[in-house]
């Protein structure tokens, strides 16, 4: 040995559930080696071996003529030489124990993710495309925006470069955290009246797009590929074809409502071949959205903004009487923010800053912390009681929130909104067993509820985490496809309607001006141990956004979940007061008892006709990853 007094060495390896579940270790737990009493024990989670040696059991001693012999040749003693053997066939034994163990432990333990990245869409085949960026040495920003670009082709009801987002990104290693606002504004011609006739004319409420705006910026600070190799996945799969999504074939019927005004005449024809809708797994190509990929390829956000593609759009928009104009375009600007940082125990959680509904998130989360839940608490009433009653509170107040660029008392209700001491003011509101009748500190007024959205998480190999949600605000937008198969927002529907002006309301329609949003990309890590739990979590579903996130993290960060088993639980959400409180049917949670009791403290409990949201995570503790997409939207999480 290397050294002649006596030492203990302690290996194990572990691979463990991210978020404290089942553990499997096996390895060498010690081995005392001392020249005085030679002997060696292993001890491990498979069995337990012991030897020992003494010399004089075997009758040989020392000063004998084989020990002179060994001496002579080798400079060992005959004692030195059984003692070696007892060593070489412990260690045999150990190798062969933790070999058994590995293979136990690859048949049935969790899956062996080596520590690179992971990718979480709506969507399996953009999980790849998003996966594949970052084997071929992308960042994790790379990797979200080529999944982006790919949602858009299969899932255009969801979201799209006629839309807009926000990006947070985080780099762990050196704790630095980035966010960009490229949500859609008003454009100039804009008026209070035209968001109230929007619900006719959908044209009126094309906001100037900012998402490739948003994505060329993050790829200019952080890609480490070509703009053109993020977009040629999307371009490949839009030229020769793909399968029609689940989604995409499920959300047609959405289209109903405004599939006759002639403005929507191009997607109508897109969505309905030979007057049948779209069918799941259907093998379907968009060539004339390949060719708009193909010249923002060569020309960036530029030919977007400011060439002929601008052009070409503006005087479609002109065409059907909507006010979008080529200024508009040229003068739009994504715009850097500091992302909020607020404490949730032992984590830190960045989430995303006016105009997004962040403070009121941060509002719930603080709620919800004062009432000390343990592991159990996520099956009893009374944690969901409390989680209800903190959604109306965070629903009713995230209203006195805007854009903080045009409402400039915004920064400071967001400030009040996440102080833990506003939280612990409404936590004394809230009845051990009954519902309040008013939860708002502001004006009672509602924020429409968008669908047509879309999140992207992602984690690299050097530790930076991506949350990026994007939209096109309702399902297929305004329900206007430019001939390059663009399908064009209508988020000017977000802002407040003008029958609810007040002087508390900084949600108003002005030229210019970003509308509230419900979207909040959000990550946490443990700001003490570095290596625990770092999450990149968000969600889509409108207003119903900032219940799925908030509930998701309660479930990982308190109840001790693992990602998927997280999001896959079942949800419950409320807005308005007036409004029923809504739950998804699972008869394996929600006990009988545990409904009754919510309607016997006065929630009036109706169940959802679908999924409530929709989450996507990517989680790293140490070393392993895992990730995952919620099943609500048939998605599916890649990880290598």
């Amino acid at each position: 040995m290397a050294e002649s007094n006596s030492k203990t060495e302690r290996q194990i390896l572990t691979n463990h559930d991210v978020l404290g579940g089942p553990r499997y270790s096996v390895g060498l737990e010690e081995v005392s080696l001392d020249p005085d009493t030679p002997h060696a024990v292993f001890s491990s989670t498979v069995g337990h071996f012991s030897s020992s040696y003494d010399g004089d059991a075997l009758n040989i001693k020392p000063g004998s003529r084989t020990d002179k012999i060994l001496l002579t040749l080798f400079g060992i003693t005959a004692s030195d030489l059984h003692g070696l053997g007892n060593i070489l066939a412990a260690c045999a034994i150990i190798s062969l124990l933790i070999l058994i163990g590995l293979i136990v432990h690859i048949l049935i333990g969790p899956p062996q993710i080596l520590p690179h990245g992971a990718v979480a869409t709506d969507v399996k085949q953009c999980s790849d495309i998003g996966l594949d960026i970052l084997k071929d040495g992308g960042s994790a920003v790379d990797a979200a925006i080529a999944a982006a670009f790919c949602i858009q082709v299969v899932n255009p009801q969801s979201s799209g470069i006629g839309g807009g987002g926000f990006m947070l990104v985080y780099d762990h290693r050196n704790k630095s955290a980035w966010y960009l606002d490229f949500r859609e504004t008003g454009p100039a011609a804009l008026t209070p009246g035209m968001v109230d006739a929007g619900r006719q004319k959908p044209h009126l409420l094309i906001g100037v797009p900012g998402e490739l705006k948003g994505m060329e910026a993050a790829h200019k600070k952080f890609g480490k590929m070509s703009w053109s190799a993020l977009i040629s996945p999307a371009r490949d799969l839009a030229r020769n074809g793909f399968k029609v999504s689940t989604p995409l074939a499920k959300d047609i019927w959405r289209f109903d409502s405004i599939k006759n005004l002639p403005s929507s005449a191009r997607l109508k024809n897109f969505l309905y071949r030979d007057g049948k809708p779209l069918q799941a797994g259907q093998t379907i190509s968009r060539p004339d959205f390949a060719d708009t990929l193909d010249r923002i390829a060569r020309g960036g956000a530029n030919e977007f903004y400011k060439g002929q593609l601008a052009s070409e759009i503006v005087q479609e928009v002109r065409q059907l009487k909507g006010i979008l104009t080529e200024d508009d375009l040229r003068n739009y600007q994504a715009v850097e923010r500091q992302p909020l940082n607020a404490s949730f125990g032992a984590y830190n959680i960045l989430t995303a800053p006016p105009p997004s509904s962040g403070p009121a998130f941060i509002l719930a989360l603080n709620i919800l912390e004062g009432f000390n839940f343990s592991m159990g608490d996520v099956k009893t009433a009374e944690y969901w009681h409390r989680y209800l009653e903190s959604l109306k509170f965070e629903f009713a107040n995230k209203n006195r929130l805007g854009d903080p660029d045009f409402e400039h008392d915004v920064p400071e209700i967001a400030h009040t909104m996440m102080d833990k001491k506003t939280a612990k003011e409404l936590r004394k509101r809230i009845k051990a067993d009954g519902v309040l009748s008013n939860y708002s500190l502001a004006a009672n007024v509602t924020q429409p509820t968008p669908y047509g959205t879309s999140h992207i998480s992602v984690v690299d190999s050097k530790d930076v985490y991506v949350s990026f949600t994007t939209t096109v605000n309702y399902y297929f937008g305004s329900g206007i496809m430019t001939s390059g198969g663009i399908v064009l927002n209508d988020e000017l529907g977000d802002f407040a309607r003008k029958e609810m002006d007040d002087e508390e309301q900084n949600n108003l329609p002005k030229p210019g001006k970003r509308p509230l949003s419900s979207m909040v990309p959000t990550v946490a890590y443990h700001y003490l141990r570095a290596c625990t739990n770092r999450t990149a979590v968000g969600a889509s579903n409108g207003t119903h956004i900032p219940a799925g996130v908030l509930g998701v993290l309660m479930n990982v960060l308190v109840f001790g979940m693992n990602v998927t088993d997280a999001i896959e639980y079942p949800r419950m959400f409320a807005d308005l007061a007036t409004n029923p409180e809504l739950y998804e049917d699972k008869a394996n949670v929600w006990t009988e008892k545990l409904l009754s009791d919510l309607v016997a403290w006065g929630h009036n409990m109706t169940k959802a006709e679908e999924g409530l949201n929709v989450v996507q995570a990517v989680i790293k503790n140490n070393k392993t990853i895992t990730a995952h997409s919620d099943s609500r939207k048939y998605g599916d999480a890649a990880i290598y």
